[in-house]
């Protein structure tokens, strides 16, 4: 009985230790929030281009559509 006492302790010191690590590293922190935001600008840019009509000037600095 004691054996499987420790033997659960140590899986819930394991356990408890990986689950206090960081998601991310810092190198991946600094990377992750410019590629999301290239995704999300690519993203946005092939839907005004698909929904806008041609007659349109799409503003993607503050995503406004102004007539022409």
């Amino acid at each position: 009985m004691k054996l499987r006492l420790i033997a659960r302790l140590e899986i819930e010191a394991e356990t408890q230790y990986w689950l206090s690590r960081p998601w991310l590293t810092s190198e991946q922190v600094h990377g992750c929030a410019p590629v999301r935001q290239v995704e999300l600008f690519k993203c946005c840019r092939v839907y005004a281009y698909s929904v806008v009509a041609l007659h349109c000037f799409f503003c993607f600095n503050c995503f406004m559509c102004i007539t022409v």
